[in-house]
């Protein structure tokens, strides 16, 4: 077996859903990182994007394919999962940067035309809203992300770049 697989039932419309609202990124577990030369095109620099699956056993993989078929009296799903660490996982924030890659949390974010401004971005519970942290401090108007801010990285393998510049302000 090349990647983990889970047939369960289900159907077009609920896999379609699933893949739309909860596209994320996750980096993959030791034991699944040899399965990244299986298929390649699916993994870069040993992240997955997908959507989130937790088991009951508390495990979390990130669903990277899926195929149903209809065409039988019960409707089955197979999905293709790779097994990520779960403290890795950052969902999409439907924006994109100035250089236009995808924005996730965790994600540390510079602007474009200043390096000494640096923050990375989180979900903020009471504001039910995307933020840029930097030193404690938010940016929560975001609209404007794709002109001034670029990513340079991730907290999960470049937290040493928020050492020099994450205690400055953003403004």
């Amino acid at each position: 077996m090349d990647m983990f697989e889970v047939t369960n039932g289900g159907t077009d419309d609920a896999v379609s859903e699933l893949f739309l609202k909860n596209l994320c990124r996750g980096k993959l577990t030791e034991r699944f990182k040899e399965l990244a030369s299986v298929r390649p095109e699916l993994v870069k620099d040993g992240w997955v994007t997908g959507s989130l699956v937790t088991t009951e056993d508390g495990s979390t993989y990130i669903c990277v394919y899926a195929t149903c078929s209809h065409k039988t009296f019960i409707n089955n799903t197979t999905a293709t999962m790779y097994e990520v660490v779960p403290e890795s996982v950052g969902r999409y924030i439907r924006r994109l940067d100035a250089n236009g890659k995808k924005i996730f949390t965790g994600d540390i974010l510079q602007k474009k035309y200043d390096s000494d401004y640096r923050g990375v971005v989180e979900w903020d519970y009471e504001r039910a809203a995307y933020k840029i942290n930097s030193a404690g401090r938010s940016l929560f108007d975001i609209q404007y992300i794709e002109r001034y801010w670029k990513v340079i990285g991730n907290i999960y393998d470049n937290d040493d770049i928020l050492t020099t510049t994450y205690d400055k302000h953003l403004w």
